[in-house]
């Protein structure tokens, strides 16, 4: 939503200003936010060992006249074992990656045209899609996004971003229509050989991603969405996560999804959700996903908000099955702060972990 100008103090203005000017947008400023979120998790393997991870996000949004927005976003991760502490292959832990100093997320401008919000920038893939209340509670990254896509593609997917024009349509008060448009390689920041910047489609090939989403607002709301990709070039996918351009051939995946309220009373709420994607144009990666859960707000007590979610999901790749199960608790302690433990138990042909997790997340925001 975009509002209407504020005053702001001396000292904040300078920032915003220089922000501005360093990114060469200097046009009439009018309202922005800025906004820290502080991600901690405490990760323990009961047959082995443990892990701590972090991650720090920084984001900032600058109104531009009356329509137009400048977004920066900014990650830092930060874990203390370099090697993860369970062998599974959809990563259980989704913000779990290797340490990175700095990360950007986002960097690019905003329009809005009439109902359409018109992107140009760096981006990655998990700012808009499988994004929904039910998918946010769980841990497991195959919620945030499919392995049918993230194992396939070396796409903009966190940590990682990449030059994107992103569309977003909202049709009328139950449909919207996404489509984005990403360089085919994504890229690092600040590492030889890297150029998050990089506009290639001849060597790098062109990824694109749509989805159509229906949401009833009734007592008894859903959302479903439909969407897919395709990519012009063919990667293979190792047991290792290892992406190796193997030829010039479109590749194509497609997925479902339906998120479902079966019970609500005041504030306690049940709901389901069912995700199907596959991917039949790789020779090595992940060709079927399926997942199922159920989530359950404020039906344990009802001092505070909290919800208790599980899910169950098979992913099958060319070189085996992973069957991953996940019980989690989320709880608002305080306005911004919340509590998630969790428990995870994994199976795929290197064996079988279960790992047990306390996630702690704070967020702060500042209207200016």
């Amino acid at each position: 939503m975009y509002v209407g100008s504020k005053i702001y103090p001396e000292s904040m203005k300078k920032i915003i200003l220089l922000l501005a000017g360093y990114t060469g947008i200097t046009p009439c400023i009018s309202a922005q936010t800025i906004g820290t979120t502080y991600t901690t998790e405490v990760q323990y393997n009961f047959k082995s060992s443990a892990n701590w991870v972090n991650l720090l996000r920084f984001e900032t949004s600058i109104d531009i006249g009356k329509s137009g927005r400048f977004n920066y976003a900014s990650i830092h991760i930060f874990k203390t074992s370099a090697q993860p502490i369970a062998s599974d292959w959809q990563t259980f832990s989704n913000i779990e990656e290797i340490n990175m100093a700095y990360g950007l997320a986002i960097l690019g401008y905003t329009q809005k045209i009439r109902d359409i919000l018109l992107f140009t920038g760096i981006r990655n893939v998990n700012e808009d899609y499988f994004v929904s209340p039910c998918t946010a509670l769980f841990t497991n990254s195959s919620c945030g996004i499919f392995p049918t896509i993230s194992a396939n593609y070396p796409l903009g997917n966190y940590p990682l971003s990449a030059m994107c024009i992103h569309l977003d349509y909202k049709i009328n008060n139950h449909w919207q229509l996404q489509y984005s448009l990403y360089n085919g390689l994504a890229h690092k920041v600040f590492e030889k050989g890297n150029n998050v910047f990089s506009i290639c489609p001849s060597q790098e090939g062109i990824f694109n991603i749509s989805e159509l989403s229906y949401q009833q607002n009734r007592t008894y709301h859903g959302l479903y969405s439909g969407g897919f990709t395709i990519h012009n070039r063919l990667y293979s996918n190792n047991e290792n996560g290892e992406q190796t351009l193997e030829e010039k051939k479109i590749n194509f995946s497609g997925w479902f999804y339906l998120e479902q309220c079966l019970f609500k009373k005041n504030q306690k709420e049940i709901n389901l959700l069912a995700q199907y994607s596959a991917n039949l144009s790789i020779n090595m990666g992940c060709k079927r996903y399926t997942g199922f859960g159920v989530t359950l707000s404020n039906i344990v007590f009802s001092s505070k908000e909290n919800t208790l979610g599980t899910f169950i999901n098979c992913a099958r790749y060319t070189y085996g099955r992973e069957v991953s199960y996940e019980l989690t608790w989320k709880i608002c302690m305080k306005k911004n702060f919340n509590l998630q433990p969790a428990f995870h138990l994994i199976n795929n042909k290197e064996g079988t972990f279960s790992i047990g997790m306390l996630r702690a997340s704070y967020t702060f925001n500042l209207p200016l």
